[in-house]
């Protein structure tokens, strides 16, 4: 028989991640209540009660029922001499990660073991006040009493990025910068992706296309339109016409296919999000509308799930181990110098998959 092993629990990393963040520096005599750990480091408050627990039997927490634990002097013996000050990395998100993307539930995942491995804590903090119009005050007390050495950006608005560029506060967003903002960024050449998706399509014959995005598309979804308009407009032989279609929950988007289907009937369909794709897709079939026979389909967004679709949905992908390596190289650069990094644009990877053919006659 043989042994094969086995990641720590869950626990048991949680425990970890604690203790190397009162090593680091992280918090200061004590450690902050349950709920707050718990939201932060993205697991339950049970799990974070264990992990407490155990460094209590360690003696490195002092734990009094109803109150948060005391960092005892032995939790701060045997910490690495490479990790002193604020060697801690915060990642921003506008609501939890559970809620996001199953592409940046991976490529977090993958960051923080990238930064674990170079002695880097990774601190989740999902903040709803990060969506408001006015985040002035709720971002100056998270920034006063969760000090990280650099703080990433993920799904912020051009508000909460002007904040920490004009505070000086070292950031990265991971993403789209917006309009004036000079914060180094890591994002996808949405653009480059757009022109390359109009001239696919053009080549299939297709002069009529609708392109799906949300009701506040991002900096990206608008640079992914700017680059199909582009494409489109420098075909000289025959008229295209690209129709943009807002549109993002099931009922929506049911609704808007039915008007396309009655008046525009476009020969492809464009989705600015990987769920619209998978929405449209279902309505089409309900219908009886045939992919790629009758209407192809097209996302710029990847998602795992894609890989059970039948036949493969043609889309722009990004590897997240790849994001992640990128992401983790910025950061330990960042935390190197004291000035701001330049943006890196990362070219996304076609995949035609089988829902692209030539309109019917």
């Amino acid at each position: 028989m043989h042994l094969i092993p086995r990641r720590p629990s869950l626990i048991a990393e949680t425990r970890a991640v604690l203790l190397e963040g009162i090593r680091a520096g992280r918090w200061e005599r004590m450690l902050p209540g349950e709920r707050r750990l718990a939201r932060e480091l993205q697991v339950s408050r049970s799990t974070v009660g264990c992990a407490m627990a155990v460094l209590k039997r360690e003696g490195m927490l002092s734990v009094q029922q109803g109150r948060r634990g005391e960092i005892l002097p032995r939790a701060l013996q045997g910490a690495d001499p490479r990790v002193t000050g604020a060697t801690s990395v915060a990642l921003l998100v506008p609501q939890p990660l559970a809620q996001l993307r199953q592409f940046t539930a991976l490529w977090v995942d993958e960051l923080r073991r990238i930064l674990h491995d170079e002695k880097i804590g990774l601190h989740i903090v999902d903040s709803r006040d990060a969506r408001s119009k006015q985040p002035d005050r709720s971002l100056r007390k998270l920034v006063a009493t969760s000090p990280h050495a650099v703080w990433l950006l993920l799904l912020t608005s051009r508000v909460v990025q002007t904040w920490f560029q004009r505070q000086g506060v070292p950031a990265i967003v991971t993403g789209t910068c917006g309009e004036g903002i000079k914060l180094p960024a890591i994002d996808a050449d949405y653009r480059a992706a757009g022109v390359h998706a109009g001239h696919v399509l053009l080549r299939s014959k297709h002069r009529r296309i609708a392109y799906f995005v949300p009701p506040s598309p991002n900096e990206g979804v608008l640079r992914f339109q700017a680059g199909l308009r582009a494409a489109l407009s420098a075909e000289q032989r025959t008229a295209a016409d690209l129709a943009v279609i807002i549109a993002e929950s099931r009922d929506e988007v049911g609704r808007a296919v039915e008007r396309c289907l009655a008046g525009f009937r476009p020969t492809a369909i464009v989705c600015a999000k990987a769920n619209t794709a998978l929405s449209v897709w279902s309505h089409l079939a309900y219908r009886g509308v045939r992919i790629p026979r009758d209407v192809s389909l097209l996302s710029a967004e990847s998602e795992p799930f894609f890989d059970h679709l039948a036949p493969s949905l043609a889309h722009y992908a990004l590897a997240p181990a790849h994001y992640a390596q990128i992401v983790g190289r910025v950061v330990t650069k960042q935390l190197a110098v004291s000035t701001p990094l330049d943006s890196q644009m990362l070219e996304l990877d076609f995949v035609s998959g089988g829902t692209i053919a030539s309109p019917p006659a």
